[in-house]
This record gives C-alpha cells, sequence and structure tokens, in this order.
C-alpha cells in the first residue's frame, strides 16, 4: 500500500502585478486614494508658487526623470543612499536637497536637506543634517556642485516683477491647451514694468521669447537668464485667444530686497503680495522659516478671496503644519476655493467625501466635485471621476463612460490616466481585451518615467502579450520602476535576479530588492523575503527574521505565507513544532481555497496530528482540494477509498483517483495504480500494465515501484523470472530507504 507523501511547502515565485489601491498605481480597477507624503513642503525657492499638492493620484503624475537627476535608492536613518548618474560629478561636501515633484502642478517639495559624506564607485552616501518630511525611495536629489548648473540670483539676473503660478486643471481647458504647460499671472507688483504691460490675472505666459514656458519653475529659470535693461516678447493665452506683448526686463533685486518689495505690498493689501509673502514664510525664503506666519498671511489672502490662498491654507490644515491639523478646516477652505473653480480644490474635495476626511463618506458627494473639475477639463478630476465610474461608487457604473474620461486624461497627458488604460485594454474593462494597445498605452507612460507603466510593460515582455516576449527587456523595465521606488518593480526585479531571466541570477540582488518591496508592505514581496531568509539565499539565513516576514504577509491574508506559516511550525524549524499551531495557519490557507492548505488538514485530520483522527473531516478536506486537480490530494483520497477510512471500502473509487493523480506524473499514484492492477484490485489483474506504471514511477525515483518491479521478477509475473534482475531492482530500492526491500535482498541472502 501506497503511503502519503511529506509535508512541504512550495517554494514557487511568479510575475506580480501592482495590487495598491487606485490613485496609487495598482492595476485593478477599485477603489482607494494616495496622499502626498506627510510633512512635504516647498522649498521656499520659487515666488508666487503656491505649496500644496492634492491627495488624489498625484504621487504618479510627474514628468520622467532626466538622465542626470539623482534618485533615493534607500533611506537607512539620517543616511541617504543614491547612484551617482553618469558624467555628473560629485564629492564629498557637496550640498544635497532631497526633493520630489508635486503632481498636477508641477512643483518641487523638499523634504530634507543633508551633505554628501561618502562616494563608492558610482554610489554615494548623502547624511541628512534637516527634514521637513518623510524622505523615501524614489526622491529627488539636487546637488549643488560644478557639474550641475545652478540659476544665479544676482543684480546680473533678469526679473520681470510678475506674480505667477503653475497653471490649475480648469485653467488648461479655458485656454484650449491639450496639456498643462505655461504659468498662470496672479498679478504684477506696483511699480514695476509689467505692472502697464497689459497683462492681467488669469492670463497664462506660454513662451518667453521663443523658449516655452513648461511650468512655474521653468519661468523663473527663463526669466533670470534674461538680460536686464533688454525687453522680451511674452506669448500668452487669455482665454481662447493667443496674444504677444513686451515687457522690460529689469534687475532681479536680491532676495532681501525682493522680500521687503513683497512686504511692503501685502501690508498695502495686494492680494498676490500677500499670498507669495506667506508662501516665503512657508519656504524660508528671505524670511525664517514660520508656518504659523505662512498661515496667518494665507487666510488674509484667502479672506480676500484669493482661491490658490484658500487652498494652501486648507493643505495646511490637512497637514497640520502651522496650525492644529484639522480635517474640518481644511474641507471648509477647500470648498471656498473649489466654489471659485480652482480644479486642484474640486479634487481635494472630493478626495475628502470619498475618503471620510473631515466629513461622513459620502461617495455620490465625491463624484459631483469630481465632475466639476471635469467638465472645466481638469485631466486629475476626469481621471478620480473616472474611477468611481469602473467601480460604481457614487455614480452608476458605466466602463465605456470612464474609458471617455480616461482618454480625456490621457490627451492631457496625465501620466496615470496612460497607465489606467494600458490596464483597461490588458483586463478589457470598458474597451476590448486588447494586449497591443494595453502595450501602447504602458509605452507611452513609461517613456515619461511612470513606474507603474514601466512594471506592467515589463510583465507583457516577459509573458509576451502584445509584445515579443523579452527577458531582457522586462528586466530593464522592472529595473527602470524599481529604481524610482515602486514596489511591484522592486518585486518583480528581484524575481528575475532569483530566477535568473533576462539578468544574470544573483540572489544577494534578489534578497535586497525583496526587502525594499517587503518593507513597503508588498505581501508577496515579503513571503520572497521571508524564503531567502529562510533558505539563506544571498542572506544570511535568519529563522526568526523568516518567520516574523511569513507572519506580515500571512496577516494580510497570503496563502502561500500562511502555509509557509504552517510548515515551520509543522516541522519546527527555527520554531518549537506545534501542529495546533500549524494547523490555524494551514486552515487559514484552506478557508481562501487553497488546495495545499486543503490537502494539508486533510493530513492532519487522516493522520490524528495534534487532534484526535477524523477521517470523514478529512475526506471532506481532500475532496476540496482533489476537486481542483491537486494530485496528492487525488491519491490520499485514494488511498482511504481503498483501505476503507472514514468511508466505504470502494476499489472502483480509489482506482479512479490513483490514474487521475498517475496522469499528472504523481509518482506515488502511478506506483499505486501499477499496485492496484497487478493485485487486480477493482480492475482486471495485468502484470505487464502493472510493470509499465511501476517502471514510470521508479524513474521518479520512488522506491516501493523499484521494490514492486523486483517482486515482478523475482515471480516471473509478466516477465521472464530473473533472480539478478531482481536483486539489482531491490538494492536500488534499498538505497532509497526502503525497508521492504531490505529484507526481501536478506530472504534472498543478500546483505543491503
Amino acid at each position: 500500500m501506497g503511503t502519503a507523501p511529506d509535508i512541504t511547502g512550495e517554494k514557487s515565485f511568479g510575475v506580480t502585478t501592482d495590487r495598491r489601491p487606485l490613485g496609487a498605481c495598482d492595476t485593478t480597477f477599485s477603489d482607494g486614494l494616495t496622499e502626498q507624503p506627510a510633512g512635504a513642503t516647498s522649498n521656499g525657492r520659487l515666488p508666487w508658487t503656491v505649496v500644496t499638492v492634492l491627495a488624489v493620484c498625484l504621487a504618479v503624475t510627474s514628468p520622467a526623470l532626466a538622465q542626470t537627476t539623482p534618485v533615493v535608492s534607500r533611506v537607512d536613518g539620517q543616511s541617504v543612499y543614491f547612484a551617482v548618474p553618469a558624467g555628473t560629478s560629485v564629492k564629498p561636501g557637496d550640498k544635497v536637497t532631497v526633493y520630489f515633484v508635486i503632481p498636477g502642478i508641477n512643483e518641487e517639495a523638499t523634504v530634507g536637506e543633508g551633505t554628501i559624506i561618502a562616494i563608492d564607485g558610482s554610489s554615494a552616501t548623502a547624511n541628512i543634517t534637516s527634514a521637513s518630511g518623510a524622505i523615501k525611495s524614489g526622491h529627488r536629489l539636487r546637488i549643488e556642485s560644478s557639474s550641475i548648473p545652478q540659476v544665479p540670483a544676482s543684480s546680473s539676473s533678469g526679473w520681470l516683477g510678475i506674480a505667477t503660478d503653475n497653471i490649475d486643471g480648469s485653467e488648461i481647458a479655458q485656454a484650449g491647451l491639450r496639456e498643462e504647460f505655461g504659468t498662470t499671472v496672479l498679478g504684477t507688483l506696483p511699480g514695476t514694468t509689467a505692472a502697464s504691460s497689459g497683462l492681467k490675472s488669469g492670463d497664462i505666459i506660454l513662451k518667453i521669447g521663443n523658449d516655452t514656458v513648461t511650468n512655474r519653475a521653468e519661468y523663473r529659470k527663463l526669466t533670470h537668464a534674461l538680460k536686464p535693461g533688454t525687453e522680451v516678447e511674452l506669448t500668452i493665452a487669455r482665454g481662447r485667444q493667443r496674444l504677444r506683448t513686451a515687457v522690460l526686463v529689469e534687475a532681479a533685486p536680491g532676495i532681501a530686497k525682493l522680500t521687503e518689495t513683497v512686504k511692503a505690498a501685502a501690508e498695502a493689501g495686494v492680494t498676490v503680495a500677500i499670498h507669495d509673502l506667506a508662501q516665503r514664510y512657508q519656504g524660508g525664503e528671505g524670511v525664517p522659516r514660520d508656518l504659523a506666519e505662512a498661515a496667518r498671511q494665507y487666510r488674509r489672502s484667502a479672506e480676500l478671496g484669493l482661491a490658490r490662498s484658500q487652498f494652501s491654507l486648507a493643505w495646511l490644515y490637512k497637514q497640520g503644519q502651522g496650525v492644529p491639523l484639522d480635517n474640518g478646516e481644511c474641507l471648509k477652505w477647500a470648498k471656498m476655493a473649489a466654489e471659485n473653480g480652482m480644479a486642484l480644490a474640486q479634487n481635494l474635495v472630493g478626495t475628502m467625501y470619498e475618503k471620510g476626511e473631515g466629513v461622513t463618506p459620502d461617495p455620490s458627494e465625491a463624484a459631483g466635485w469630481y465632475r466639476k473639475a471635469a467638465d472645466s477639463g481638469d485631466p486629475h478630476g476626469q481621471y478620480n471621476l473616472a474611477l468611481l465610474m469602473f467601480a460604481g461608487r457614487g455614480v452608476e457604473k458605466n466602463e465605456v463612460e470612464a474609458i471617455r474620461l480616461l482618454e480625456l486624461a490621457a490627451e492631457r497627458k496625465l501620466l496615470i490616466a496612460e497607465e489606467r488604460m494600458g490596464k483597461a485594454y490588458e483586463v478589457g474593462a470598458g474597451v476590448p481585451a486588447n494586449f497591443q494597445m494595453a502595450a501602447q498605452w504602458y509605452q507611452r507612460a513609461a517613456d515619461r518615467g511612470q513606474a507603474s507603466a514601466q512594471n506592467n510593460l515589463g510583465i507583457l515582455y516577459q509573458n509576451g502579450t502584445g509584445v515579443p516576449q523579452d527577458n531582457v527587456q522586462a528586466a530593464n523595465l522592472y529595473r527602470q520602476s524599481a529604481e524610482q521606488g515602486n514596489a511591484y518593480g522592486q518585486l518583480n526585479f528581484g524575481i528575475a535576479y532569483y530566477e535568473g531571466r533576462g539578468v544574470q541570477r544573483d540572489e544577494a540582488e534578489a534578497a535586497e530588492l525583496f526587502r525594499k518591496s517587503a518593507e513597503q508592505g508588498v505581501a508577496k514581496a515579503q513571503r520572497a523575503y521571508g524564503i531567502v531568509l529562510q533558505n539563506g539565499q544571498g542572506v544570511t539565513q535568519n529563522l526568526t527574521e523568516a518567520r516574523s516576514w511569513f507572519r506580515k504577509a500571512a496577516d494580510q491574508g497570503s496563502a502561500d505565507a500562511q502555509l509557509d506559516l504552517g510548515g515551520m511550525y509543522f516541522n519546527g524549524n527555527g520554531v518549537a513544532k506545534d501542529e495546533k499551531e500549524a494547523a490555524k495557519w494551514y486552515v487559514m490557507a484552506a478557508n481562501q481555497g487553497n488546495a495545499l492548505g486543503q490537502y494539508y488538514m486533510g493530513v492532519i485530520c487522516a493522520r490524528g496530528l495534534g487532534f484526535k483522527k477524523d477521517s470523514p473531516k478529512a475526506i471532506a478536506w481532500f475532496e476540496l482540494a482533489a476537486d481542483q486537480e491537486l494530485a496528492d490530494a487525488q491519491n490520499y483520497l485514494g488511498i482511504m477509498y481503498e483501505n476503507g477510512d472514514g468511508v466505504s471500502k470502494d476499489y472502483k473509487k480509489a482506482m479512479e483517483l490513483y490514474l487521475k493523480a498517475a496522469r499528472q506524473g504523481l509518482s506515488h499514484a502511478e506506483n499505486n495504480v501499477g499496485r492496484m492492477i497487478g493485485n487486480g484490485l477493482g480492475v482486471q489483474k495485468d502484470y505487464k500494465k502493472a510493470l509499465g506504471w511501476f517502471q514510470s514511477a521508479a524513474k521518479q525515483g520512488h522506491a516501493e515501484a523499484e521494490t514492486n518491479i523486483g517482486v515482478l521478477y523475482q515471480n516471473g509475473w509478466g516477465v521472464p523470472k530473473d533472480r539478478a534482475e531482481a536483486i539489482a531492482h531491490y538494492l536500488r530500492a534499498a538505497d532509497l530507504g526502503d525497508p521492504h526491500a531490505q529484507k526481501l535482498l536478506r530472504d534472498l541472502g543478500v546483505e543491503p
């Protein structure tokens, strides 16, 4: 009679698609939003720029990184590690500024400053001496060295005296623009030549001379490069009109003088100057950084009706910066800005209603605010409303309309919308499934640095769906995604290293990537890191830590990790053997429909391991697993039918189950089929057919099958009687540890 196989955990890896909530680059259509890192603030270098960011789908909409932009790869306490871009000269002592780009308004938010303390080849380490927010992998670094040109701030720099801000989504449609570029005029400072240039609040500066203005930061760079005393032509959008006006370039005042000018205008009640002064206090430009004073000044201009100030004040309340954290106050001021037509504010209000921040959750109200932003042409509003339509939350489910909105947002170059379009075509949501179209959309976003799109496009290349199968290209895309800190890119790049697929196999690199992804909370990465720790692959073996990571993944519902934990307790691997604790984790996996978990519970019940033997329960678990075509379960269930254990003895049923498992190549089942045929149990006896099954099992190293072949040769059943051949098979079986073969050898006078 055959025996059940030992309980072992399956240690296999597969490609992982993003499974984060929508708004944070996942690859499923579900709800959820992502916020800006807590504590992120302005770098204080950009006059008149609103330093706020909407907590909707904004962690992924920044432009692609330039080749020379260093990116944080790892953070350890006050130490930040990064790769030095090729062709960039850095040295210890160089100052670094850690920042990220605020999506939607394409502005920079500084989160830390420090100094480079070590360089090792192409890797560098910086010590962060001051931080205003959480520094994370994927954040960018600006290095103050001779290889990175800085904008001068001296009398030789140009200045126009125009208060500007990044363009709001609602202004894109009003100007007939296809994407976010340009900078919006808030006003002009009194006494400057720009004050008499005919510029109006709401105009959008598209060009300075022949140079395109992409955002507020680019505007500042271009104006600083102008020569004082010369005249420059500005191309502006006023509604859908395109106008040109000439402005005399003035010498840029020093930071102290400019601050005094702004203070004077603010004291005189000039609204845009009050707003600018608030930003200076927020960023510490020309004045000591004072968030409470920033909030006070924002409140002054907000009460005068400036929507951007209302929005900025709302965000301070949301972050608890300079004012108590208060979602109710945040919502109040955000609503004012939203009612004044500011699309970013409309999106923020929608987010708060969707998430229930400062108000009872109300998806329908959220949809209404998203629709206001969407109707004004704002791509973020279009994107967020599309998500609700995919899920049917707060609005009637309408995948076709959701696709229309996504396409509009994608036309405006919203990266996450392009990535979502790729996913829509990949899964067939609102459009017919089309892997080639999915690849095209992913490629668009990936080319501009969208990390989730890079990861998902890598998966298509790995599988050869919609694109030619190419493991090298897949690994390269995973690398690009991983280098931006994308947890799923890190996981899949780690898998590529672990399997040597598209890159040279490197367990140490794999382990490090698994760790990075695991620390971001990805359950599959937590399990993968637990496995390499358990096996000592690329890291020092540490069973205690392995169990900890398995537990993290298991607590997130990973059935595979639950099996791993169960296996550690069942086998006493790094922990005291505890069959009851093992059963606790196995049953969790089993209750999720995991076939191995169901099989293991069947074994525990059938053998009475840690509990009283319960054959009927064992049969119930085995049947569930067998229905999923798990060969081990089919084989064990056959044993119970053969023996009448918990069920009426039924050789035909047993044979049927053994055959199902044997046809999947399970050696135990192949041996059992041969044994049933050889003994004529439930079928007609046929030694030759039995021999074929035994030989198939023996090729896989099955000891009992070798013994059974020996029995056939010793007795001449279906083969010529051959004592030497019988002994040869008994010896092989004995070497494989079969005690029955050892006894048969001694009976023949041969010492095993």
